[in-house]
C-alpha cells in the first residue's frame, strides 16, 4: 500500500564501512522511516543540500511504472511544485528508467545522489536538467538505491 506519509522525516543515514551512506536518504523519500544521528554527522554528509530539502509531508505519492515487488522499489513523491524521485534496488543490478510524464512544463533543475558503482562506501551527486519529455536512467548495483530531487526553474 502507498499512501502520502504525514510525519516522515530524516535525521540520518546509515553507515557503511564507516563511512555515511548518503544514498539510504531516499528511504525518506519513501516514508516510513525515520533515522537518528549525530547533527554534524548530517552536516558532514556529501549529499547534505538534498538531505536539508527532505519535506515531512507530501502532496502526491506515484509508484513509479519501473518497481517490481521482491526487485525495484521506486516512486516519485511531490511537495508544491518540487518532486522526489527515490528507488531501492533488490538483489541484481540494472539499469531503471523513470518517465518523467509526470513533471509539470517546466524544465527541471535536477539534483542526483546515487551509489558509486566502482566504491560501495561512497556516493556520486550529479547536476543537471531534466524535463517532462524526458526518461532518467539510473544505474544500479545491487542493493543500491537512488534520490533525486527535481525542482522547476524559474
Amino acid at each position: 500500500m502507498v499512501a502520502p506519509q504525514r510525519d516522515a522525516a530524516v535525521h540520518a543515514l546509515s553507515c557503511r564501512r564507516g563511512r555515511l551512506h548518503a544514498g539510504r536518504v531516499r528511504r525518506a523519500a519513501e516514508g516510513n522511516v525515520v533515522y537518528g544521528a549525530h547533527p554534524q554527522s548530517l552536516l558532514d554528509n556529501p549529499a547534505v543540500e538534498i538531505i536539508k530539502s527532505l519535506p515531512s509531508v507530501w502532496d502526491e505519492t506515484i509508484v513509479v511504472t519501473s518497481s517490481e515487488i521482491g526487485e525495484l522499489a521506486a516512486f516519485a513523491r511531490r511537495r508544491g511544485s518540487v518532486w522526489f524521485v527515490a528507488a531501492v534496488n533488490g538483489p541484481a543490478a540494472r539499469t531503471m528508467r523513470v518517465d518523467l510524464a509526470f513533471l509539470g512544463a517546466a524544465r527541471y533543475d535536477a539534483l542526483l545522489v546515487r551509489d558509486d558503482l566502482d566504491n560501495p562506501a561512497a556516493v556520486r551527486i550529479e547536476k543537471t536538467a531534466v524535463m517532462k519529455s524526458g526518461t532518467l536512467a539510473i544505474d544500479m548495483r545491487a542493493g543500491g538505491d537512488f534520490i533525486g530531487r527535481l525542482t522547476p526553474r524559474r
